[in-house]
């Protein structure tokens, strides 16, 4: 959400809405979440458990 607040009252209504939900995402968060998808699609299953292997021992290295 901008640092500003809404000008139209529809608009911040939404927003205040979509935040006590939960639904709100910043664009930043929507394409971060379109990419992860995309990621996720474009990797193999065997590719995907090497990557959760190394961050399991990277976790677990601590």
């Amino acid at each position: 959400m901008s640092k500003r607040p809404a000008r139209d009252p529809n608009v911040a209504a939404f927003n205040v809405l979509q935040q006590i939900t939960g639904e709100h995402l910043t664009p930043k968060k929507r394409r971060a979440k379109k990419g992860a998808a995309a990621r996720h699609e474009a990797l193999t299953p065997e590719r995907r458990w090497e990557i959760a292997k190394q961050a399991a021992a990277a976790r677990w290295k601590k």
